[in-house]
């Protein structure tokens, strides 16, 4: 049998979840938000090379994890990419040793407290050349000689390796060193300046990269001479074609006595594969045409045989290739039949396992070495006893209480407890190798285990109201011995910030806060790029950077210390100084434009000129009051432009801007959209909740792979014919056709609900939407028909249903008010909200998900509540049934145009949060929570409850 798997995954969740989702807990997964570029060597040391997309939330603090080891580190920023939303970051670790096999990965914490890690990077040091860090600003003396350079890369077959990420090194003593990738004629393009152009002075450099699938370092050596032309003739590298092939791997998931699991999805593209075939022993086992199926078990096999497993891939093209691997199939079990007193917790080890076939016994636990038991509804871990090897756990998001089965796997280093129903740490003070520790949203009241944890390098204690971190109180002791220890605490949910102020292009200044922790602390250490600038007592919270350059990227840190300098907590900024004023000072028709460009910029203390919008990227401008947008033709460099939520009533001033890839126009009150015909550059457009009817000029989009059309009057979506749009939301409009949906060859997503459109078995639609499905594409059709039932002015009762009525199996639901969950795992289709604020609107959302995971409902409303009624004495005669004014209900969905705040709290399962702070839904909420929702198919706990944690390997 084989098992569908999604290798698109991460990019997926970047596209879908990291801008506005009202998933606001959900993290992508690191490989697209935290990536661990590079590892290069110095003489007695390793330089580490990280990229962070920051989508709205900064990271606050970084760690090395080294072996398992969990670090503190204080990274370096390198220069800007040119992403604005793309940061560098390099760490030098001087303890290593020559010949010695590391494991690194780099753990960021988000402003929430909230964990990101990269995937792991295998380097071995060898401690030859010294090769310094990438993207290192390079500084020269006025008498060397420097020479423009172009290095073409190709290999003796004459293909061209892309996919692979080169660093140019310079000799020893040098510091010089660049990071960039091949472009499409195989030259080297660095990644600051997106330029084939690079400034190397006269010496001798290596042309590095890494194969990850054969963990192999290659390098080339080149010498820049004095007197010749690399532009014209570019210095060309040639590496064997054989170092630069992704080789495909085949995995060995799990054996049984009777099975062997395979999978070989590691380095495929899906794109170009026709079908896998599956051999046994060189006997055709399978034939597997979904290319994102890439795993397999072969079952009814012998007991401690030797068994060839092969896959063969057979490409589009015609072409093919095969891995092969020998495994023997185990012994039969030993010892005796683990008794387990909760079900989900014998099936995740099963699966783990890939035991399916029989009981697990005592001689399979002790093969068991990691676990992710997480959201599996686990309340009893009885039986787990048995797995002494086990070295990494995770259980969060089940219903534990009692933890003695865990008290003597003392190979334990890395257990992750976070929301449970945790009272008692006691059974886990014989774990002493346990070094990440994970006990937040819990019912913790006594934390002093922890301190007879020896290397304890990480605990999470957020959300545990047992515990009391004031000043003098025992919880607080053992977190400062913690802290003094070394060990790295996350125990606040309050975000650590730096304000901006006001910046010009010599000075910045910001103000900071750190609620919770003056009581511990005695001051503040002010860093600027790494360095040390200022100390300030804990009475003050503010600080000005002066003597600045314009035109540059600065990091500012500030730390929280206590008297003998154990740093509580920090916080960071980064941002870019504006150029000197150049030309006229900026006319703005519309102040609340004007307002939020200075927001932007960050420029207050003077006026804004022409020189300041050339430096403007990225610009959300939503929910303004914004009538005007004179003054926005000059952002010649603007990439991003949210303007949702306003009364726009001209758009030529930025029907120029060229370098627009993003931009959101929804609830403006559109109806002819033809003065955006000039950005052909935009890969994402949102235009939801507008009075669209023509779409025509969108033809000419070729570059737009996001589109969202939600609540319009669009009925003909033929202009979309052909492009090439991956996500697409026409839903809540007036279309009876769907059928130029099959010429979207590369849609992977497509919502079309509330439409009026022929959905009985056997119509035109249902044989498109079968198509559809065929090929891949997820397809939402259903939606959910919410009614208002009551509303006071701090109340408001709903009830639903699915339309159509299929039938379908039961559902769970998920409430959302405003862009929060307030509500998981409801089985009943009603929900009360309370607590509410008096004539305020609120957007609400339902989704269901079927038991299975494969069928997936929304619907969404607005309701504003009543307001407040005087309570006059009764006169005689008054019924008793007379009520207050109901509040206004809008059934229509919308799309508020402001950026959700982000709540780490855990849900209760069936429950409201209690004291229910609500923020503003972001622009396109409802498009981008619907796609989410396709992902749902793949696993919703998966997806939306799934984080990422600081775990040792």
């Amino acid at each position: 049998m084989h098992n569908r798997k999604w290798t698109n995954l991460s990019i997926v969740l970047v596209l879908v979840f990291s801008l506005f989702s009202p998933f606001t807990s959900l993290k992508t997964y690191a490989a697209a938000g935290l990536q661990l570029l590079d590892v290069t060597e110095k003489k007695e040391s390793t330089v580490l090379v990280w990229e962070v997309v920051n989508e709205g939330e900064d990271f606050t603090d970084y760690q090395l994890i080294k072996n398992g080891e969990v670090l503190d580190i204080e990274p370096v920023p390198l220069d800007e990419t040119s992403e604005e939303n793309v940061k560098r970051y390099s760490y030098e670790d001087q303890n290593v040793e020559k010949n010695t096999q590391y494991t690194y990965e780099i753990a960021g914490t988000l402003s929430t407290g909230e964990k990101v890690i990269s995937a792991p990077v295998e380097h071995t040091f060898v401690g030859q050349a010294e090769e310094l860090q990438g993207n290192v600003l390079v500084t020269l003396e006025s008498d060397v000689d420097v020479v423009t350079t172009n290095i073409k890369v190709v290999t003796d077959q004459g293909t061209i390796p892309w996919g692979f990420d080169f660093s140019i090194i310079g000799e020893e003593g040098s510091e010089i060193s660049y990071y960039g990738y091949l472009d499409d004629e195989g030259f080297f393009v660095e990644y600051e300046a997106e330029s084939r152009d690079i400034e190397l002075p006269i010496g001798a450099y290596s042309l590095n990269t890494y194969n990850y699938s054969t963990e192999e370092d290659i390098t080339a050596a080149f010498t820049i001479e004095s007197g010749k032309d690399y532009v014209t003739s570019p210095v060309e590298i040639v590496f064997p074609d054989e170092q630069l092939v992704i080789k495909k791997v085949l995995q060995i998931e799990g054996t049984t006595e009777q099975s062997i699991s395979i999978g070989w999805g590691e380095f495929v593209d899906p794109e170009i594969v026709e079908k896998y075939l599956v051999y046994l022993n060189d006997e055709l086992a399978e034939e597997i045409t979904d290319p994102y199926s890439t795993s397999f078990t072969y079952s009814e096999l012998e007991p401690e045989t030797a068994y060839q497993v092969k896959v063969e891939y057979v490409y589009k093209d015609g072409s093919s290739e095969t891995v092969t691997a020998e495994i023997m199939t185990s012994a039969p079990p030993a010892g005796e039949v683990v008794v387990f007193a909760d079900e989900n917790l014998k099936n995740a080890i099963a699966n783990q396992l890939k035991i399916q076939h029989r009981d697990i016994y005592t001689d399979d636990m002790e093969k068991l070495t990691d676990l992710d038991a997480s959201y599996s509804d686990i309340s009893d871990l009885t039986g787990m006893e048995y797995a002494v090897n086990l070295t990494s756990l995770m259980l969060y998001g089940n219903q534990i209480e009692n933890l003695s089965p865990l008290a003597n796997l003392t190979n334990l280093v890395s257990l992750d407890l976070d929301e449970n129903l945790i009272t008692s740490l006691d059974d886990l003070k014989n774990l002493q190798n346990l070094e990440s520790l994970f006990l937040s949203f819990n019912q913790i009241e006594d934390i002093r285990v922890l301190n007879a944890l020896p290397n304890l390098s990480y605990v999470t204690l957020i959300g545990n109201e047992g515990l009391e971190f004031t000043k003098g109180s025992e919880d607080a002791e053992v977190l400062k011995k913690l802290i003094t220890a070394g060990v790295s605490v996350e125990w606040l949910l309050e975000n650590f910030e730096i304000s901006i102020q006001d910046v010009t292009e010599s000075l910045i200044q910001f103000e900071f806060n750190f609620p919770g922790v003056t009581d511990f602390i005695s001051g503040y250490n002010v860093y600027l790029n790494g360095k040390l600038v200022g100390e300030l007592p804990v009475e003050e919270n503010g600080y000005e950077l002066s003597d600045l350059e314009p035109l540059t990227e600065y990091e500012i840190s500030v730390e929280a210390v206590d008297k003998v300098g154990n740093v509580w907590a920090s916080a960071y900024n980064y941002l870019t100084t504006p150029p000197i004023p150049e030309g006229e000072v900026v006319q703005f028709k519309d102040p609340a434009l004007k307002e939020a460009v200075r927001d932007a910029l960050h420029i207050y203390s003077r006026d804004l000129y022409e020189s300041d919008m050339t430096i403007l990227i990225s610009l959300d401008a939503s929910d303004r009051g914004i009538e005007e947008l004179e003054g926005l033709e000059l952002a010649a460099n603007l990439q991003e432009l949210l303007l949702d939520s306003n009364a726009i009533r001209n758009y030529e001033p930025i029907a120029g801007l060229s370098n627009l890839v993003y931009l959101s126009l929804s609830n403006n009150k559109m109806s002819d959209i033809s003065g955006l015909a000039a950005l052909t550059n935009l890969e994402s457009l949102i235009l939801d909740g507008n009075e669209i009817i023509d779409i025509s000029i969108l033809s000419q989009f070729s570059k737009l792979s996001f589109l969202s059309l939600q609540e319009n009057k669009v009925k003909d979506i033929g202009p979309l014919a052909n492009l090439n749009i991956e996500f697409l939301n026409i839903g809540y409009n007036d279309i009876d056709d769907i059928s130029s949906l099959l010429e979207l060859e590369n849609l992977q997503y497509v919502l079309i609900m509330n439409n009026p459109l022929d959905l009985t078995e056997g119509s035109e639609t249902r044989s498109v939407i079968q198509t559809l499905e065929d090929n891949g594409v997820i397809v939402m059709y259903e939606y959910l028909d919410i009614s208002v039932d009551e509303v006071t002015e701090s109340t408001i009762k709903i009830s639903w249903g699915p339309v159509p009525q299929n039938d379908v199996q039961d559902y769970l639901y998920y409430v959302l008010v405003d862009g929060e969950e307030v509500a998981i795992d409801l089985t009943d289709s009603s929900y009360t909200f309370t607590d509410l604020e008096a004539e305020t609107e609120y957007k609400i959302e339902v989704l269901g998900i079927s038991e299975n995971s494969e069928s997936f409902i929304y619907g969404t409303t607005v309701v504003t509540t009543s307001a407040v009624q005087d309570t006059p004495e009764p006169n005689p005669g008054d019924s008793e049934d007379d009520k207050g004014t109901v509040g206004d209900v809008d059934k229509s969905p919308t799309n508020p145009g402001k950026e959700t705040e982000n709540h780490s709290n855990p849900v209760d399962k069936g429950t409201k949060k209690p004291g229910l702070n609500l923020p503003n839904t972001a622009t396109n909420s409802f498009n981008l929570f619907v796609f989410g929702l396709g992902l749902v198919a793949v696993g919703f706990t998966f997806l939306v409850v799934k984080r990422r944690k600081v775990i040792n390997k």
